[in-house]
């Protein structure tokens, strides 16, 4: 027994001499083509293979959602001389800022949470009138310079804020070219962002950048913004705080070793602080 679109059966029976027996049977062969395929899109989709089913997928989620609350974004404004123009233009007054010339947004990470203290990257804050810390829960605080190291590139800030999370300080000297490492930074004062990577090269130096030259390098995205934040090993440990950016963003960024800032932190500590004249490029 045959069957044929409605429309096309009733054309045969008042019209049996119309259609030949090879047009009706190319009729046939589309109209089942035309059933098959959509009964194909009506099947329910299959089902993952069984020895998938049940597995988690790889991510970095928990990681991230343990160290973020010990990640802070800073924003650093220097004081400068208002011209007159911008005082006595009436459309200035919407600059609540007017008095500042110049804002820069960057990263820190919290060091030590019974003290407050924030380590981020020198030339963020050297030439700073004002730091205000904005902290993973949304509280913005304002933050007052410790001490700094030029050379090191390292300067450390101080909050007054409860509840507090620091990171540990792992060991820079136990990184090998390879290792898997996170960033946290400020991209573009998008505020604060997670990139991934692994480690390019160690005890890495840049002629662009005096000082000292005893660099990480890492193929981690690393944006104007991102200095000061820091890079961690896949066990939620600090191994870098983020200093430059080589090119365009071209997968060569530069990390201060977790150990030179453990140092710089030291001295900090004892109220040593390292004065030195500021040398070289980094990244703002």
């Amino acid at each position: 027994m045959r069957f044929y679109p409605l429309g096309l059966y009733l054309a045969r029976a008042k019209h049996p001499g119309v259609f030949s027996k090879v047009a009706w049977r190319f009729i046939v062969v589309v109209s089942l083509l035309q059933t098959s395929s959509m009964a194909s899109w009506a099947q329910p989709q299959s089902a993952p293979p069984a020895d998938v089913q049940g597995v988690d997928l790889p991510t970095l989620a928990p990681l991230v959602k343990k160290v973020g609350a010990g990640i802070v974004n800073i924003t650093v404004r220097e004081r400068v001389p208002v011209q007159e123009p911008l005082v006595t233009d009436p459309d200035s007054r919407q600059f609540l800022d007017a008095p500042f010339s110049s804002t820069t947004k960057a990263a820190g990470v919290v060091i030590d949470a019974r003290e407050g203290l924030i380590v981020t990257s020198n030339h963020v804050i050297e030439q700073a009138d004002d730091i205000s810390v904005g902290l993973a829960d949304g509280r913005r605080i304002r933050g007052s310079p410790v001490a700094s190291d030029p050379i090191t590139d390292i300067a450390v800030i101080r909050i007054t804020a409860s509840d507090l999370v620091a990171l540990p300080v792992g060991d820079s000297d136990k990184l090998e070219i390879g290792d898997y490492i996170i960033g946290f930074g400020n991209p573009f004062s998008m505020g604060t962002t997670v990139t991934h990577g692994i480690v390019s090269a160690l005890h890495r130096s840049y002629p662009r950048l005096r000082g000292s030259q005893d660099f990480i390098q890492t193929d981690a995205a690393i944006s104007p913004g991102d200095s000061g934040g820091p890079i961690l090993n896949l066990r939620g440990e600090v191994v870098g705080i983020i200093t430059a950016s080589i090119g365009d963003n071209l997968g060569m960024g530069l990390a201060i070793p977790s150990n030179r800032v453990r140092e710089a932190f030291t001295r900090v500590a004892k109220h040593d602080q390292v004065e030195h004249d500021r040398l070289g490029m980094s990244l703002q």
